[in-house]
């Protein structure tokens, strides 16, 4: 009996090696894909506006289409952790503000968060429709940067400012005009002198924008009595000056003799 019960087991095992051998595969249970969503936010939108929450589906990966029509303003993607935007988290943001835009614009930002919203702010002329989409997928576009007041995202300084000439013996005059609720970020300036100077200084400020009042000094190159000298002033990834909201960047001259040459590159972003 006990012989017999050996051989059928042993005839079973051969049995599915057999079939194996003929087919055996893995079970296929379809196609895994990650969940996503999309709606229309704003569509020729030309005042500021708030939207409504975004659909929340779990997506931590976002992006914004951005379509302008000689659209002058700022087109801002932002997070709530509550739900109140009492304090919110701007994700990323558009700024076309220094020149009307007209063209498709692809913003995107990473991170998960309950509610978020589209807002356009800073208008001032021109339309602007936006497309929201949204996938359930982490998403860096930018690593973030160490800073004494936090991360904060590298910089692109696409304005120019200059060439500018400035006499000797001027006081606070605006080289970049602040904007109510944009933050000036001057990447890079390169001063030079139309002659040879005298003892002196230049001073380049923050102000009211504008009029340049209240000044704050940034920078203070003491000039000397010699050929014309050129310096270069070089900002990081964060940037070399980062002014208030709403700040000018200005510059006072002494009585050095010679003209003050000035060029730069600056971003004016609404955070």
């Amino acid at each position: 009996m006990v012989d017999l019960r050996k051989s059928v087991r042993a005839l079973l095992i051969v049995a599915v090696y057999a079939i194996c051998a003929l087919r055996c595969e893995a079970q296929f249970i379809g196609y895994i894909s990650a969940q996503s969503t999309a709606q229309i936010v704003f569509t020729n939108q030309a005042a500021n506006a708030t939207s409504a929450t975004l659909s929340n589906i779990g997506q931590s990966s976002h992006f914004l289409t951005v379509c302008n029509a000689a659209f002058v303003g700022a087109v801002t993607l932002e997070a709530s952790t509550d739900g109140t935007y009492a304090s919110p988290v701007t994700m990323v943001s558009g700024n076309y503000l220094s020149a009307a835009d007209t063209g498709c614009h692809v913003l995107q930002a990473g991170g998960y968060f309950p509610a978020v919203r589209v807002r356009v702010k800073n208008f001032s002329s021109g339309t602007t429709s936006v497309f929201y989409t949204g996938i359930g997928g982490p998403l860096a576009p930018a690593p973030a940067a160490l800073s004494t007041i936090g991360p904060s995202s590298p910089v692109a300084c696409d304005q120019s400012e200059g060439p500018s000439s400035v006499p000797q013996s001027t006081s606070n005059a605006s080289l970049i005009t602040g904007v109510t609720g944009t933050t000036v970020i001057v990447c890079s300036l390169t001063l030079s002198f139309s002659a040879a100077t005298t003892t002196g200084q230049v001073q380049l400020t923050q102000g009211a924008a504008g009029s340049c009042a209240a000044p704050t000094a940034l920078y203070t190159l003491n000039i000397t009595a010699n050929t014309p000298q050129i310096v270069h002033l070089l900002g990081g990834a964060g940037g070399l000056f980062r002014l208030p909201p709403g700040s000018s960047l200005c510059i006072t001259t002494g009585a050095i003799t010679a003209a003050t040459l000035l060029d730069g590159e600056f971003a004016q972003i609404s955070f």
